[in-house]
């Protein structure tokens, strides 16, 4: 055990010499430095996903395309919560009632022109669990949100991923 020891110091001793050797510095009795540089990496998993959820509705009317508009509103946060995100995970982002462009519509029929004057848009937020994020999307969606699917991920605790100085032990002897 005894040689398994003073191996380990030599190679270690013997490492350090190389790698100070490969840098500028001069490691002698003279200049009694060591440098050692380290990298590290740390690679956490997301626990939190921050769901964009949102639709387009449209009305023949700004009335209408309010009514639609609410209707489709009620039904994605009903299916939401039904599904046990909480109230507070969900915030409201944009609601907006406008008249339809000319552009958005030059290709669709004269029925649909017709049927397309108005538009709703609403969005949220939602946050909840990062391995929940697809099902919360999927509910969203089957439930009218046609204008959803970007997720931000993000740590609970920005903090726990970071390292924690090693205790460090050296059994190189000083030259």
């Amino acid at each position: 055990m005894t040689i398994l020891r003073h191996a380990s110091v030599v190679l270690s001793a013997a490492f350090l010499t190389a790698a100070a050797s490969a840098q500028t510095i001069q490691v002698n009795k003279e200049n009694r430095t060591i440098a050692i540089t380290a990298t590290d990496k740390v690679i956490v998993l997301a626990d939190v996903a921050t769901l964009h959820i949102g639709f387009i509705a449209y009305g023949p009317d700004s009335d209408s395309a309010y009514a639609a508009g609410s209707r489709t509103s009620n039904v994605i946060v009903k299916a939401l919560t039904t599904a046990g995100v909480p109230n507070d995970s969900i915030q409201s982002e944009n609601q907006n009632v406008s008249p339809v462009q000319e552009y958005q519509i030059d290709k669709l029929t004269p029925a649909e022109k017709a049927q397309r004057k108005f538009q709703v848009t609403q969005s949220w937020t939602v946050r909840t669990n990062a391995n929940d994020a697809a099902k919360v999307l999927d509910l969203a969606v089957k439930a009218g949100a046609n204008q959803s699917g970007q997720i931000d991920w993000s740590l609970k605790d920005e903090n726990a991923p970071s390292l924690k100085p090693p205790q460090r032990r050296s059994s190189v002897p000083a030259l």
